[in-house]
């Protein structure tokens, strides 16, 4: 029959003859397991801003996307998550009209294109898709059915190499 791994290690804690040996070890094991698994990862934090102004054209639009979502954001976002597979379904665009443009036009980006659009009906955006294309890579960067959203800035925690 075998016998647990606990009864090894409390084994060998009897045969120490003093208290403070035991201490001594129980505290080593303690801060080598806890220094082994403490997580060293340095991290930078990102924020885009939040847009409380009405959103009533595709140019309104635009000027709320780039403040939610600078560019750096952009391309950090980028960096940390895998482009979207080629059978991903973006979103739907919803309502009687479809706004379309892209964002940092002009700008070295690193992208070929920082594009969105958005589905609306008489002047009110109903829902939207933000998106990035560099060679056969594409990243559904944020798609929202609310609005509201845009009350509230974005935060990214980016992974800083050491």
């Amino acid at each position: 029959m075998k016998k647990p791994i606990f009864s090894i290690q409390v084994a060998t804690l009897k045969s120490f003859t003093s208290l403070k040996s035991c201490c001594a070890i129980a505290v080593a094991s303690c801060v080598l397991v806890t220094g082994c698994c403490t997580d060293r990862t340095r991290t930078t934090e990102l924020y885009g801003e939040a847009w409380h102004k009405p959103i009533t054209s595709p140019n309104d639009l635009k000027l709320a996307l780039e403040t939610r979502w600078p560019l750096e954001m952009i391309r950090a976002y980028c960096s940390m998550v895998k482009p979207a597979p080629p059978y991903a379904q973006n979103l739907v665009a919803d309502g009687d009209q479809r706004w379309e443009g892209q964002l940092y036009v002009g700008t070295n980006t690193s992208f070929d294109s920082i594009w969105w659009y958005a589905g609306v009906s008489g002047n009110s955006v109903k829902n939207y898709s933000l998106n990035a294309t560099k060679g056969s890579n594409h990243w559904i960067i944020e798609t929202c059915n609310d609005l509201t959203s845009f009350s509230h800035p974005v935060h990214l925690s980016v992974p800083i190499s050491p």
